[in-house]
């Protein structure tokens, strides 16, 4: 009887000193407990929680209430326009943009960064997008939503247009005098972009 409670005994403290050197180790180096159970960013101890959070890692004791802080992400504008029972969708980013009107277009958006000059335009035109061939390459992208775009280039590294056949053959992004840094960092905001019927 006496040594069954001797093992026990000695069982329960092996556990127990387990549990506490995991605990130390989590609290001093502020690290995930061995022991733990993982709930989205939060690592679950036995005595403490592990977070997991955009800018640092926590380590504190289960009685303390802790949220991580919300990601700062920059300004971002969300843009949404029905034209003919077509949704469009874009996230701006922290670029400027306007409505305009053109005679051949349903609906057209100015989207500039700094310069009102320098810009590109979503043009949803009433006939589908069509181009010259001549000198014309290609290349794709995939949007965010896994949609693929058709980026068109005459010689220069700098593209001419956007279009989005599979989407909607009369919707486009066109060029007008934005810079090589400009047109790389405004493929961010033709990444975001959502098409609905």
């Amino acid at each position: 009887m006496k040594k069954c409670l001797k093992v026990t005994l000695i069982v329960i403290g092996v556990l127990v000193g387990i549990i506490a050197i995991d605990t130390l180790q989590a609290k001093i180096f502020d690290n995930s407990p061995l022991l733990k159970i993982r709930e989205s960013n939060i690592d679950k101890g036995l005595l403490v929680n592990h977070y997991h959070c955009y800018d640092e890692d926590v380590t504190l004791f289960k009685n303390v209430k802790y949220a991580c802080k919300i990601e700062e992400k920059p300004n971002e504008s969300k843009y949404s326009k029905t034209i003919d029972n077509v949704t469009i969708e874009l996230n701006m980013l922290d670029w400027h943009f306007e409505e305009q009107t053109f005679e051949d277009s349903k609906f057209a958006l100015k989207i500039y960064k700094d310069s009102k000059e320098n810009y590109a335009t979503l043009n949803f035109y009433n006939n589908p997008f069509g181009v010259c061939g001549t000198g014309r390459t290609t290349e794709e992208i995939i949007l965010n939503n896994g949609s693929i775009g058709t980026i068109g280039f005459y010689g220069e590294p700098i593209w001419s247009d956007i279009s989005f056949y599979d989407l909607n053959p009369n919707i486009v992004f066109i060029n007008n005098g934005l810079s090589e840094k400009e047109t790389e960092e405004f493929l961010e905001i033709v990444k975001t972009l959502n098409i609905t019927k």
